[in-house]
């Protein structure tokens, strides 16, 4: 799960991989939630022209109110965990394109390892590229503690990702000892793009759930909605429902599953960790 981030902090995270995202993202995953939050409760607890009686102008400012909570769990929940998955995913793709064109490259046994290393820092973008620039940078005349030393610091700020510190540790051997180990290479490349492969896979069941289970909250919705348009029913909404305590105590205890029931939806959706098992 993303850690707590202040603004700055998310713009500096969005846009190490690429240009700064624009506020007009930030805005919609903040203003979302809060027009949902606050719409659920006006389809609830208010008829579908308010400012009908003195209590439906305290029931406005609550659907304000209720918005701000939604507002809020947008800021707090969903826009890092957002922005993290998001540069994740870049990040990624950056490794993904090292792997496959420095293996490529390095099919040339004419050209050195480090001229390899120099011509991929030339291909990538973001904060991998400035990493593998230092990585070049260091590589020019070393010695082997140096070498050692620099490819285990290039690995260890991508220590998450399993398969790219092993592919790392045979590239630093390739470096020091030849190219015996190229078929090992080859063999980590390709595991590595088995991995992108499922990972889209994974990624793309996770936004069908949530796209079924936002589907699903929206029907119950329009359900309470139909309420409004029934003439036996509708005639007694707000008196027994809308304008009543027990209507209110009712909507309260959905709200806190609706709470409930996104917080475990984002939980799910955010969570990659049977990503990580698989690779």
């Amino acid at each position: 799960m993303a850690r707590n981030y202040n603004l700055e902090e998310l713009r500096a995270l969005s846009s190490a991989f690429g240009e700064k995202e624009s506020q007009t993202k930030f805005n919609t995953f903040i203003f979302l939630p809060f027009g949902i939050s606050m719409g659920t409760f006006y389809i609830f607890l208010t008829p579908l022209i308010p400012f009908k009686s003195s209590i439906d102008f305290v029931l406005v400012i609550f659907g304000l109110l209720f918005g701000g909570l939604g507002a809020l769990f947008g800021w707090r929940q969903l826009l890092p965990q957002i922005v993290e998955r998001d540069y994740q995913r870049k990040q990624f793709n950056e490794k993904h394109r090292f792997v496959n064109t420095l293996t490529q490259l390095m099919v040339d046994e004419q050209r050195s390892v480090w001229l390899c290393l120099k011509s991929v820092s030339e291909r990538v973008d973001g904060q991998f590229k400035t990493d593998l620039e230092i990585l070049v940078a260091r590589l020019k005349n070393p010695d082997e503690e140096e070498t050692r030393a620099s490819f285990s610091e290039f690995s260890a700020r991508y220590k998450d990702d399993i398969f790219f510190v092993q592919y790392v540790d045979e590239l630093s051997s390739s470096f020091l000892e030849g190219r015996g180990n190229f078929k090992t290479l080859q063999e980590l490349k390709d595991s590595y793009n088995d991995i992108k492969l499922k990972q889209e896979a994974f990624y793309t069941r996770k936004r069908a759930v949530l796209k079924q289970a936002l589907k699903n909250y929206f029907y119950v919705l329009c359900f309470v909605i139909a309420f409004h348009f029934l003439p036996a029913i509708g005639e007694a909404y707000v008196p027994v429902f809308s304008h009543n305590i027990s209507g209110w105590v009712d909507f309260s205890l959905f709200y806190v599953i609706m709470l409930w029931f996104f917080n475990k939806l984002s939980i799910g959706f955010f969570d990659d960790n049977l990503l990580q098992m698989q690779k």
